[in-house]
């Protein structure tokens, strides 16, 4: 009997220790478990992309309408051919103001101030236009032709993909808002496409004649893809809401180019279709005619054969410029 007290002796002696181990290791890691540090942030906004040079397309075709109509007519006015001439114009050929970028990112926090992050960026730039003019002129006969070309649609569009590795900066601002710096970079791909679908009516009146003399349909369409290099460096204040959302706001200047872009083109003119593929680039025209001289430059992909000394400088496809983004950040 005395054998069988001191083995239950010893038997409630190690329950009560792994008891205390038990309390005094497992309870404590439970409380002292560590938040997560990644976040998933997806955000949207506005930009206000650069693209000089492929919005320089809206600006040559305004030249050569005014090339081969208000001077012309000017001139003719001038010389005595004819007696006057008018002119008016709906819509316009518009050129690419804005630019929406949508994107998301996983960060991790790495301490108390710093994070790393990696994501995608997303920018959708369109710009579809009407526009329409048409001349009248009036000889010393009271006979009138009257020129009209119509646009439908006038498009000019650029929409890019960006990978981006970026570091963050934080820091407590007041009460609950938090002030950020960041810089991301990594690789863009880009594409644009410019298309001009037309339509042009030369009608005649006057005396016993009231008919549309001539009529033509084309479509002059230009598009390229290129691979350059994005950054984003910009500031953010952001403001949680519970433990696991946050909403901020995000003011950044991008950088996105692209040097070499590549595409295909296309020419219809009536029943004529014509299609070629080349590298964007700058080409210089001298137009000389009776009534004076033109000279304007352009970017294109269509270089024909012997059309090489033309070129005069390289196209960029840049869209970098200020943008502004509101975004979420989740926990997890």
């Amino acid at each position: 009997m005395r054998g069988i007290g001191r083995t239950e002796a010893l038997l409630g002696a190690g329950l009560s220790l792994l008891s205390v181990v038990f309390v005094g290791t497992a309870w404590p890691a439970a409380q002292l478990e560590r938040p997560s540090r990644f976040r998933l942030e997806i955000y949207g906004g506005l930009a206000q992309p650069g693209l000089s040079d492929f919005n320089s397309l809206a600006g040559y075709d305004k030249s050569i309408q005014e090339f081969f109509y208000d001077r012309l007519y000017e001139s003719q006015r001038q010389a005595g051919t004819i007696v006057n001439w008018s002119k008016s114009e709906t819509g316009e050929r518009a050129a690419i103001g804005l630019a929406f970028p949508l994107g998301f990112r996983v960060r991790w926090n790495l301490s108390e101030p710093f994070a790393v992050s990696f994501g995608v960026k997303l920018s959708y730039a369109r710009r579809e236009s009407d526009y329409s003019f048409d001349y009248t002129r009036r000889d010393r006969y009271q006979y009138e032709d009257r020129e009209t070309v119509a646009y439908r649609p006038y498009l000019l569009s650029a929409k890019s993909l960006a990978v981006l590795a970026g570091v963050h900066f934080a820091k407590p601002l007041y009460k609950k808002l938090s002030l950020e710096a960041f810089l991301a970079a990594g690789p863009v791909f880009a594409d644009c496409n410019y298309s001009s679908s037309w339509e042009y009516t030369w009608h005649k009146r006057g005396g016993t004649e009231d008919w549309d003399v001539y009529q033509l349909t084309g479509l002059l369409e230009e598009k390229g893809r290129g691979t350059g290099l994005a950054a984003d460096l910009g500031a953010r204040v952001q403001y949680p809401f519970g433990k696991r959302l946050a909403l901020y706001l995000e003011g950044a200047y991008t950088y996105q180019a692209v040097k070499t872009i590549k595409g295909k083109g296309r020419e219809i003119r009536g029943d004529v279709e014509t299609d070629w593929e080349g590298t964007w680039a700058f080409k210089k025209e001298t137009i000389h005619a009776p009534w004076g001289t033109l000279e304007a430059e352009t970017p294109t992909n269509y270089w024909p054969e012997g059309s090489a000394s033309s070129r005069s400088r390289d196209f960029r496809f840049n869209s970098s410029g200020f943008t502004a983004r509101i975004g979420l950040s989740f926990l997890f």
